[in-house]
């Protein structure tokens, strides 16, 4: 791993990511405000930090209700690493009424994660 002045640059990683010295740029305000470091958008261990602390804990907007505008209509999206389906419901799933929306973790095999939008007479799991 790269030692820690060329992640004072922002182009190496650092051995500790949640430091905050590497964000005292980032947090300035007007023409000396920076974007984060590069290696931000690139570390493993930053995004795990960054989903562990900023999304796991709080609500999330994962997409807009218009994708999935017809009951039997899907989405198929990721969202820290998991594979989800937002769904419009035909007679609605166990717990909502009929045209709700329900978010699913995604279990499909085929193409589903290709063609992002799609419609299906009825989802069924894998065995």
């Amino acid at each position: 791993m790269p030692d820690d002045s060329s992640a004072a640059h922002g182009i190496a990683e650092p051995t500790d990511v949640l430091d905050p010295r590497h964000y005292v740029e980032v947090r300035r305000q007007g023409p000396s405000l920076r974007t984060l470091p590069l290696w931000c958008y690139t570390s493993p261990r930053f995004f795990e930090a960054e989903m562990e602390r900023v999304f796991r804990p709080s609500w999330n907007l994962l997409e807009r209700l218009d994708l999935v505008p017809n009951p039997g209509d899907f989405h198929a999206l990721s969202f820290m690493n998991i594979p989800l389906l937002v769904v419009r419901g035909r007679d609605g799933p166990r717990f909502s009424g009929p045209g709700d929306v329900d978010l699913r973790v995604s279990r499909m095999r085929h193409d589903g994660r290709r063609r992002r939008s799609r419609h299906a007479s009825r989802l069924t799991r894998p065995r």
